[in-house]
């Protein structure tokens, strides 16, 4: 359990989240896919709102398990595919850096699926949902021997 507390915190500190929906053609032929918006991502702050994960007795909230400093972190992704977490105001330990860990990220635009390699290792997460103000996510998470499906819901920081 130890193992997927701190993948789920790795995953939730280190993910963007967009979404996409189909439409049918004007003539009534076979749906198209809406190509992700990626400017609904970047250049926004975003902070986490909730994480849960899946186990036998369905979704679980894994809130009790964050530390409050890790709550205002903001998560930030910029048009050239960098990615970086920075700490809020609560500070972990007072000796916590502004810049906590950075990383690059990649959209495939019509799959919906982002991939983030946040240095420590390559992770991919389905895009379930976005608008101007939330994104959800999900993915599944591995950590030897375990594997869980997380959903995590960041939204934008208004300061």
């Amino acid at each position: 359990m130890k193992n997927i507390k701190l993948t789920l915190i790795l995953l939730f500190t280190g993910i963007v989240i967009v979404s996409a929906c189909k439409k049918k053609d004007d003539d009534g032929g076979q749906p198209q896919a809406i190509l992700i918006d990626t400017n609904l991502v970047v250049n926004k702050p975003w902070k986490l709102k909730s994480v849960y994960y899946q186990d036998n007795n369905g979704w679980q909230d894994f809130a009790p398990f964050i530390h409050p400093c890790e709550w205002d972190n903001l998560l930030y992704f910029d048009s050239g595919g960098n990615a970086r977490v920075e700490d809020g105001d609560i500070k972990c330990t007072t000796t916590d850096p502004v810049f906590t860990k950075g990383g690059t990220w990649y959209i495939d635009r019509e799959s919906k699926i982002i991939t983030l390699d946040n240095g420590d290792g390559i992770q991919n997460f389905q895009i379930s949902e976005i608008n101007d103000t939330q994104m959800v996510v999900f993915a599944r998470v591995k950590s030897n021997p375990f594997e869980v499906d997380a959903r995590v819901t960041f939204i934008e920081d208004q300061y």
